[in-house]
């Protein structure tokens, strides 16, 4: 996953301009990640919340192979079941114009795992809350499969361009 994010925070400006979505729709796109912000006291997805997704057109969420750790409120009770699915899951009520609009990408295969390792147990769960979460977003989001960060490079450029075209457009 870490290749993917690296990918899409560092390519895909470049690979839009140089590809022509660019042109095709009229916009030029920044991707800003986390690490963009300043450190600053708060609740980390708090703040992620407020100062990114708040401000954003476009929430780009992209699972691999689990889901995350679990986002609290802060009487300790679990708010959503990881920071990206939060931020997804803030993104989808494309009705209202201040929302950012969501995109989602899953791994298409399942990681393979030696029957030995010490792990094993953890990544079939997490695995297996990734593939949970897939199902309660069937009916509120159309997602894609990627195979490769470079596949997902391709599809998050093209979906980006038909998505400023669909939402972006007829707003201005």
């Amino acid at each position: 996953m870490i290749k993917e994010r690296d990918i899409l925070l560092h390519r895909l400006s470049s690979t839009f301009y140089k590809n022509n979505h660019q042109e095709h729709c009229g916009f030029s796109i920044v991707a800003d990640g986390w690490e963009d912000l300043a450190s600053q006291p708060g609740y980390a997805q708090d703040v992620i919340n407020e100062k990114l997704i708040n401000e954003c057109d476009f929430v780009i969420a992209v699972f691999k192979h689990k889901l995350g750790s679990a986002t609290k409120n802060s009487d300790g009770s679990v708010r959503a079941p990881s920071g990206t699915a939060e931020e997804l899951l803030q993104s989808l009520d494309i009705k209202k114009l201040d929302k950012p609009i969501g995109m989602t990408y899953f791994f298409h295969a399942a990681p393979v795992i030696s029957l030995d390792a010490p792990d094993k147990q953890a990544k079939e769960e997490q695995w297996f809350k990734l593939q949970d979460f897939k199902k309660e977003l069937q009916n509120r989001i159309m997602y894609k499969s990627y195979s490769d960060p470079q596949d997902l490079l391709r599809l998050v450029a093209l979906d980006l361009e038909k998505s400023i075209k669909d939402y972006i457009i007829p707003r201005t």
